[in-house]
């Protein structure tokens, strides 16, 4: 238990950092781009930035299921079964990315300088930006097997510290770059650079703690692919629903209402996924032990990850929403110096959609966690499909409420599903378990506390 709080405390911290990165990130990137490129070419970099979302699905979930395998095999003492798991998805993915590769040059034949509404840049702009942002993928496809790596083998804060460092170095560079006058086709080379250097220094990181992972075919085996096909195929359909529920609703935006309505939508969005920042810190910090705890048959601690889990982030979006609601507005104001304006019914529409996400995200770490996650991933899939369609219908109505509305469907459904569906794994009490998570203990006040104070 000791070495489990350990490495609870530990992720907790890198996801801490993460935390803190992404708030950076979000705080100074609006202002920022705002300032030197303006709310139209800004807007026209965020609808392009929506490629990359699209194309990092091509892994086909293979990475996220082998993380979950390599560590529940780690926890039952089986290095071998890891590692051929390992050795077998890489080659998967390279040969993922070997195609993205061959394909890219397509990008010059795609009028996707008319069919995304963009006017200030030209179209070799457009298609160069899209190859080099997509070349950025194929770098972060292999990067997500590395993560496999260091969670697998105990290491996940570390690897996780690793991923948020590059992160904010990828960042810094672009922010430097735009504040020397660098317009977005200067910045998709940054962002190819730095994440590139980025990888080779993870890789050189796990080949020193984990010298037992190693690159090769060796180990490698068909059947395990297709082994895994199912899981991860359902996997993919949870990129493919955050693809609709975020660039699809972005795209959605920014050709029925234009590049200034997908920065006003962007930031008012950004703002009220800030409540969701902490759930994934938990989350994130719990999957791995969950993974184990499953691998080695302890159903008791992955019954108290389960609570633990969901009670803190139900007080804590609790918490957030309400903090937002009074706040939201001068937030908004000061943040994008008085450039964006407030649409009070999308924002606080949103904050309900926030909340009734948080309920069930954090839940849905048990199955996705031990790879018992395929109806869950086709009730997802299903209804980011139907909120994409219903937002088609009600923006033109209800302009970005309409968009809320539709998001705040499927949260409201899946909250239904994943719940039950939790709690059928872990064999435990829907009353028993609902009462823990809205009755908040002292230990959960004090945990929540520290949370804040970090």
């Amino acid at each position: 238990m000791k070495s489990i709080r350990k490495r609870l405390l530990h992720g907790f911290g890198a996801n801490s950092f993460g935390q803190f990165a992404n708030i950076l990130i979000q705080i100074i990137s609006v202002p920022l781009f705002i300032k030197f490129w303006g709310v139209k070419l800004y807007g026209e970099w965020l609808i392009l930035s929506t490629i990359p979302a699209y194309l990092a699905m091509s892994d086909m979930g293979f990475s996220s299921v082998a993380a979950n395998e390599m560590t529940m095999k780690v926890a039952e003492s089986n290095k071998n079964k890891a590692l051929e798991t390992f050795q077998s998805v890489w080659i998967f993915i390279s040969s993922v990315c070997l195609l993205l590769i061959v394909l890219m040059p397509i990008f010059w034949f795609i009028p996707l300088k008319n069919g995304l509404n963009i006017v200030l840049l030209t179209h070799d702009q457009v298609a160069l930006i899209a190859i080099l942002l997509s070349l950025s993928v194929v770098v972060g496809l292999q990067g997500g097997l590395l993560s496999a790596g260091f969670r697998c083998d105990g290491n996940y804060a570390l690897g996780t510290w690793i991923s948020n460092l590059s992160r904010l170095f990828e960042f810094g560079a672009v922010l430097v770059g735009v504040y020397l006058g660098i317009e977005p086709l200067g910045a998709a080379v940054i962002v190819l650079v730095a994440r590139a250097l980025s990888f080779f220094i993870s890789r050189l990181f796990l080949q020193n703690i984990s010298p037992w992972i190693v690159y090769g075919y060796r180990w490698a085996a068909l059947d395990k692919i297709r082994q895994m096909a199912l899981p991860s195929l359902a996997f993919m359909a949870f990129p493919v629903g955050n693809a609709i529920k975020n660039q699809g609703m972005l795209t959605i935006v920014g050709i029925m209402l234009g590049p200034v309505a997908v920065v006003a939508f962007s930031t008012l969005r950004t703002l009220t996924n800030s409540a969701l920042q902490v759930m994934g810190m938990i989350n994130n910090t719990v999957w791995p032990e969950m993974s184990m705890a499953y691998g080695a048959g302890n159903m008791e601690l992955a019954r108290k990850l389960h609570r633990y889990s969901c009670q803190i982030s139900f007080w804590l979006s609790l918490l957030a929403i309400i903090s937002l609601a009074f706040l939201g507005e001068w937030i908004i104001r000061v943040w994008t110096l008085g450039k964006v304006t407030m649409d009070p019914v999308f924002f606080h529409l949103m904050l309900l959609v926030i909340f009734a996400n948080s309920i069930w995200f954090t839940s849905s770490i048990v199955p996705a966690a031990i790879n018992k996650h395929e109806k869950m991933a086709l009730y997802y899939l299903a209804g980011t499909g139907f909120s994409f369609a219903l937002a088609g219908l009600l923006v033109s109505i209800w302009h970005l409420s309409g968009v809320a509305v539709a998001l705040l469907a499927t949260d409201v459904l899946m909250t239904i599903y994943v719940i039950n569906a939790s709690l059928k794994v872990l064999d435990d009490r829907f009353i028993d378990f609902t009462f823990f998570v809205i009755t908040p203990s002292v230990k959960t006040v004090l945990t929540i506390l520290r949370i804040k104070k970090r």
